[in-house]
């Protein structure tokens, strides 16, 4: 299976097992990075303000993989979708 197909079976994987809205921030932050950097590259767009917490926040974990490459982002993720399955379904990632 190539790293993009493990990407997708992790994303429609993950929806089953985790809730990602009960995960704390810090790890919503890592699966939302990850995702974005697979899938746009490098962050772009314009800095979101200083009320904004929630933009600013997500546009800065972005930005922390500013020069990954999309494959590398895809199994960061996959790494990121295993910590929260069962052993047996994680290694069918």
């Amino acid at each position: 299976m190539t790293t993009e197909e493990r990407f997708k079976k992790s994303i429609e994987i993950i929806k089953n097992y985790v809730k990602i809205d009960d995960l704390p921030n810090n790890e919503k932050l890592i699966f939302y990075k990850c995702f974005k950097q697979a899938n746009e590259g490098d962050c772009h767009g314009n800095k979101p303000g200083t009320f904004d917490l929630k933009g600013k926040a997500k546009y800065n974990a972005w930005n922390e993989m500013k020069g990954t490459s999309k494959e590398e982002a895809m199994l960061k993720y996959i790494e990121q979708v295993k910590k929260f399955l069962p052993e047996d379904v994680a290694q069918t990632l």
